[in-house]
């Protein structure tokens, strides 16, 4: 994946051969660890190059072994911000420095990241997170069964202020920027 801005161009992939702990790993010019993985863990490694005007640098970002690149990286003027399972990282893309980490706490897998006008939503299997700007958990919101649909095309979406999701149960939820919960409705016989 590649995000561009006025500030700099940021190549994201999955380094496959990235081994925790060991001395035959790609080279990096920093390697952040949030969850403190040990070799044992099957980790997944973002390899996070930035490009800026007049220099460039690699990052590893080590996270959750389900962790995926499609709609879990956003970036914002000069910070980057990146979902890995329930961790959420904030790196300045102009120096390569973490500016938040935060742990969700949430249960299951997370899908992805958006940023709305309050911060931040992370869509994830069990759970609605909002996040402030600072990556303050603000609330969160569980459904009777998981947020995914094996009947429809898009489980998840966010429009006119809401965040609209089905469950595994074809239940239907629209949920306001507050948490509150504006409508459900039971699809299911």
């Amino acid at each position: 994946m590649i995000l561009e801005n006025d500030k700099c161009c940021v190549e994201i992939t999955i380094d496959e051969s990235y081994k925790l702990d060991s001395a035959d790993n790609s080279y990096y010019d920093a390697v952040f660890n949030p969850h403190n993985y040990s070799k044992d863990y099957m980790a997944t490694t973002f390899s996070v190059h930035i490009k800026l005007a007049d220099r460039e640098f690699s990052i590893a970002l080590i996270g959750h072994c389900l962790s995926h690149i499609r709609d879990s990286i956003l970036l914002e003027d000069e910070i980057l911000t990146v979902l890995q399972g329930n961790i959420v990282t904030q790196i300045r893309v102009t120096d390569g420095t973490i500016v938040r980490c935060t742990d969700i706490d949430g249960w299951g897998c997370t899908f992805a990241i958006y940023r709305v006008p309050k911060g931040y939503v992370v869509y994830g299997e069990m759970e609605i997170t909002m996040l402030d700007l600072d990556l303050n958990k603000l609330w969160e919101r569980l459904g009777a069964d998981i947020f995914v649909s094996i009947t429809r095309e898009q489980s998840f979406e966010i429009r006119d202020n809401l965040i609209c999701v089905y469950d595994f149960d074809d239940r239907y939820y629209e949920i306001d920027f507050d948490g509150k919960l504006v409508r459900c409705i039971s699809n299911s016989k």
